[in-house]
């Protein structure tokens, strides 16, 4: 359930939440380059999990 309510929030150590809380030095993500590393990107948009979707 923690979990869940994390992904709601967007306080999952995603690079997007870590450059708000200064723990990483860009909200891009890393494998594909795309603007910010949101919730959203990671379940829905990154192309690197299209097989696992």
């Amino acid at each position: 359930m923690s979990i869940i309510i994390q992904l709601r929030m967007g306080h999952v150590p995603l690079n997007r939440h870590l450059h708000r809380v200064k723990k990483h030095a860009h909200p891009t993500c890393n494998a594909c380059g795309a603007v910010s590393e949101s919730v959203r990107h990671f379940l829905l948009e990154y192309t690197a999990c299209d097989t696992q979707r």
